[in-house]
Order: structure tokens, then C-alpha cells, then sequence
């Protein structure tokens, strides 16, 4: 059996030394404690005391939940690590940090950015409700990003399972992001409570502060009841309109997940959400050259199948998919990298000029350098105004006289032509 920190350190690059030193604790219900490990690591520590079952049985749904639930928007879990006195949940690492903290670093999130964010958070709850998987606690905090500034739901301590056509009861969660029938202790129905967690955030990002808030408790719960907010004046009229209809008190009218697809804020641009990897597709949908390197470290590329297809949390499927990983971050380096070697050539290499020919391309012939005799640029004037002077004169011989009844004088071939306006005589 080997150590925590072992396997942190083996699984992935930003885990080091400290990982599970000095934790920083916080209390937890029922005798549990969640742990805050001071690292980049992305390790849910559960220290196990004596607990009320009520509690060892959400731990359990939470993580019975996250090895359900697969999906490039939903936080990974990778594998599961319990010893006597300590439970580690090992998980995709967001580098990014959480939604909030990007929010108030930029004052407010621009709406065209605030829509690709909200795509991937759209298609992370979509595939939560399709599993009947209810979150219940959605709000920036709880939504992380990753390096490429992706979207990973987290924390699913208080979801839960639900039939369909099934109404909950529980009401948990944030109070500032909780829907109007939850405060109220009604029945819900479980999306529509997503939804409405989804209408506050969409406004937390392109506003900047939340719709409900106020100190006293009960005056709070009736903003929601009403759903009485102001939205401002520098949002667009489209995103008010999408707000509008997720933040409906009568869950049986609020926006559906189909009316936010279809809705003009929404496609204002094209679907931001990453695709999720289809694991039976093709062959099994697994990499070969990703399960041939597994089998260099020992692990039979059979089991290591199974294993995979299975949907097992352990140390093979871990190593799996974060040599995959690492296998897709380097293929992403290398295109940028050939793409700016493109675009410096590019750079480099003159623009072609519009309707040149192929014998333009030709290098151009160098100037003549002036010899010491040749004539200079005032001598090349007085030359081409003789010329002219010796060609008019000779016209004037060839040309038969003409009898006329005014006299002209012709005056004498000067070295510089003039030009004569019309009247000027």
C-alpha cells in the first residue's frame, strides 16, 4: 500500500512535497472535517471521525456521484485513496481558480465571454440532469476553470438522485442562489432549481454583483419570493430577457435548458461547450498509444480495457487519462507553436503586390553608376529642350507657308518649353 504523497506525486506535475502536511482544517458537521491542503493539488481531504450516519451517507453520494458523472465541464474524479484515519478524493486539477474570484478581478465578465462561459456551464448541467442528478448548490464558487479557461462543476455535497417526474423537498444551498420555491419549503421540481441557480450566476457574471442581496434574512427571502431585482443599464436588452426568463418565481414558466439554447443572447455566438469523449465509439473509444505506454509501466493492456470501460476509479484508469492529458496539452503546444512559426514567416516574407506577373519576381537591374564625363541632370534638360527646338523647326520647313493677313514674329527656340493658357495672348 503506498502513500498519499506518492501517488500525488506520481500523478500529476503541480503536486509536491507538503501536500498533506499541516492542513489547514474546517469544521464539518457530524463529526467530519474537509481539510484544505496547502498545495496546487487537486486533493479532497475527509478526516474520519465518530459521525452521524447522516453524514457518512452524503460523503458516500458525493462520491458516488462524481464516479458517475463524466463530462469535459464536470469536475473528474480520478481515484479514491482511504486509510484509517483519512479519506482522499484525488481530482482534475483547475488551474484557473474559481468563477468568482475572475468576476471580481474583472468588475464583471463582458457579455461576449459571459456567453462562452455560460455554454459550458449550460452543457455541464445538462448532462447532470440527464444522469437525475440534481446539484443544488450551483454559484461561482463552485465552478472552476481550468488552463484554457474552461468551465469544471464542483462540489456535490449536497446533490442528490431523483426519478423523473420526482419532486424533492430538501431545501439546501446558497440562500442568495436558492430558487423561490425552495425558500418557501415547497416541493420542486429538481432542474428547475438548477435553472434558477443558473439565471443568478448569469447575472453575477455580466453585472457584477448578485440580484438578491441584503443583510436580514427574511428580507432577502422575499426579494427572491418576488423576484424583485434591478438589472443595470449598461447590460444588453437581449441577456435582460434571458435573465428575465430564469429568474421566473412559477417554475412551470421559467426557461427550460431548450428555451436558453434557442434564445438570441445565447447563439450570439457559436456553441463554446466541449464535446464529451465517447468511450465506446470506434475501438472502445480508447487511445492505443496511450494504453500500449500503460502496458510499458505494467499494466496489461486487458485489465487496463476493462478497467476503463468499466468506469473504475483506480490508479490505472487515473494514470490513463492523465498520460491522455498530457498526450493532448503537447499536441495543443505544438499546433500553437506552428502556427506562430506560420505567422512569423509570414512577417517576414514581403506581401506581393496585386497583378504582378511571374517575370516581376525578377531582381531589378542596379542604376548605372555616373561616370566622371557624363552629363550631369541640368545638362540632360538643356539637351531634351534642343531637341524639341530642332524637331519644330524642322516641321516648320516641311510645313508650305501660309498667306496671312497679320504678321507674326517668330521669336527664337528657347531652352525652356512654355506653356501658354487659352486667352493669354
Amino acid at each position: 500500500m503506498y502513500s498519499c504523497s506518492s501517488l500525488l506525486f506520481q500523478t500529476h506535475p503541480h503536486w509536491g512535497e507538503g501536500c498533506c502536511q499541516s492542513p489547514g482544517e474546517r469544521p464539518h458537521p457530524g463529526g467530519w472535517r474537509l481539510t484544505e491542503l496547502p498545495c496546487r493539488g487537486p486533493c479532497k481531504n475527509i478526516l474520519r471521525c465518530p459521525a452521524q450516519v447522516a453524514d457518512i451517507e452524503r460523503v458516500a453520494r458525493e462520491v458516488q456521484l462524481l464516479k458517475l458523472i463524466r463530462h469535459p465541464h464536470v469536475v473528474q474524479l480520478f481515484e479514491i485513496i482511504e486509510t484509517r484515519g483519512q479519506l482522499y478524493l484525488i481530482m482534475e486539477y483547475a488551474s484557473g481558480g474559481e468563477l468568482f474570484d475572475y468576476i471580481v478581478q474583472n468588475q464583471r465578465v463582458p457579455e461576449p465571454e459571459a456567453c462562452r462561459f455560460f455554454h459550458q456551464i449550460i452543457a455541464g448541467v445538462e448532462q447532470i440532469h440527464a444522469m437525475n442528478v440534481v446539484h443544488r448548490d450551483l454559484k461561482p464558487e463552485n465552478l472552476l476553470l481550468d488552463e484554457h479557461k474552461c468551465i469544471k462543476i464542483v462540489d456535490f455535497g449536497l446533490s442528490n438522485r431523483f426519478d423523473d417526474n420526482q419532486l424533492l423537498k430538501t431545501a439546501c444551498g446558497s440562500p442568495c442562489y436558492a430558487p423561490p420555491e425552495m425558500v418557501s419549503g415547497q416541493s420542486y421540481v429538481p432542474q428547475m432549481c438548477d435553472l434558477w441557480s443558473c439565471g443568478v450566476i448569469l447575472f453575477a457574471m455580466v453585472c457584477g454583483f448578485l440580484p438578491f442581496e441584503d443583510s436580514n434574512t427574511s428580507a432577502l427571502y422575499k426579494k427572491i419570493l418576488a423576484a424583485n431585482y434591478t438589472p443595470p443599464s449598461f447590460i444588453t436588452d437581449s441577456v435582460k430577457d434571458l435573465i428575465a426568463g430564469l429568474l421566473t418565481v412559477d417554475p412551470a414558466k421559467r426557461f427550460t435548458i431548450a428555451d436558453v439554447r434557442a434564445h438570441e443572447w445565447y447563439r450570439q455566438i457559436p456553441e463554446a461547450s466541449v464535446r464529451p469523449r465517447d468511450l465506446v465509439s470506434g475501438q472502445c473509444g480508447l487511445e492505443e498509444d496511450v494504453l500500449q505506454e500503460l502496458k510499458c509501466h505494467g499494466f496489461p493492456q486487458e485489465y487496463a480495457t476493462n478497467c476503463l470501460l468499466n468506469n473504475k476509479h483506480n490508479s490505472v484508469t487515473t494514470t490513463y487519462y492523465l498520460l491522455a492529458s498530457k498526450r493532448r496539452r503537447m499536441a495543443e503546444h505544438l499546433q500553437i507553436r506552428e502556427s506562430e512559426r506560420a505567422r512569423e514567416e509570414r512577417a517576414r516574407s514581403p506581401a506581393p503586390v496585386p497583378g504582378a506577373s511571374a517575370m516581376d519576381d525578377r531582381p531589378a537591374a542596379e542604376p548605372e553608376p555616373l561616370r566622371e564625363n557624363s552629363p550631369g541632370p541640368e545638362s540632360k534638360v538643356q539637351e531634351r529642350a534642343d531637341v524639341r527646338a530642332e524637331a519644330a523647326a524642322i516641321l516648320r520647313e516641311a510645313t508650305p507657308e501660309r498667306k496671312e493677313t497679320a504678321t507674326t514674329a517668330v521669336s527664337p527656340p528657347s531652352s525652356r518649353a512654355s506653356v501658354a493658357r487659352p486667352g493669354s495672348a
